[in-house]
């Protein structure tokens, strides 16, 4: 689907009442101050969804997109909407490795749970409201690996439900 640029001004906004008067080129309508959230919401998605103009992001962002297919088990084609959640974040100067490590992470904690296991995908793992959470995470075990060692020895013995010894690389009866 093709979009066409719409440039639209806001021309009063009044607090008491709670609407919104826009003006575009050729028209000028009235909302309220919740459908304006609504829209501008619908705004940023839209231009969110845009693929990069630029080859060599979208050409990092195949990789990335092949490293999650791979790290994860999945089959998420080369498509512009995969690749646009991937792009925008190259395009705001993130790092690949970066990138790559939430899938890791993410992949660890989502993968064996049904539940959360159908987020291992791009627009979650990318999307802009969650990816500073995500890349946080990255940086808690980066700052602190032991600590990430022993949640991650935790969780594998309540996974198991037997005792996992990594120095040993097996398990003994809980």
């Amino acid at each position: 689907m093709k979009h066409s640029e719409v440039k639209i001004k806001i021309v009063e906004c009044n607090v008491k009442t709670n609407l919104v008067v826009l003006q575009t080129n050729s028209a000028t309508f009235t909302i309220t101050s919740k459908e304006m959230v609504e829209f501008l919401k619908t705004a940023s998605e839209i231009k969110e969804k845009k693929p990069s103009k630029n080859p060599i992001l979208n050409e990092i962002a195949s990789e990335i997109l092949e490293y999650l297919n791979l790290t994860c088990n999945r089959k998420f084609p080369v498509t512009d909407n995969n690749l646009s959640f991937i792009s925008a974040r190259l395009s705001e100067g993130e790092k690949p490795e970066l990138l790559k490590q939430i899938i890791d992470i993410k992949s660890w904690a989502w993968k064996n749970d049904y539940s959360m296991r159908k987020y291992l995908r791009p627009e979650t793992l990318f999307n802009p409201t969650k990816f500073q959470s995500y890349k946080q995470e990255v940086l808690d075990v980066i700052a602190d690996p032991q600590q990430f060692k022993k949640y991650v020895k935790a969780k594998e013995d309540e996974r198991t439900g037997k005792e996992y010894d990594p120095l040993d690389s097996g398990y003994s009866q809980k």
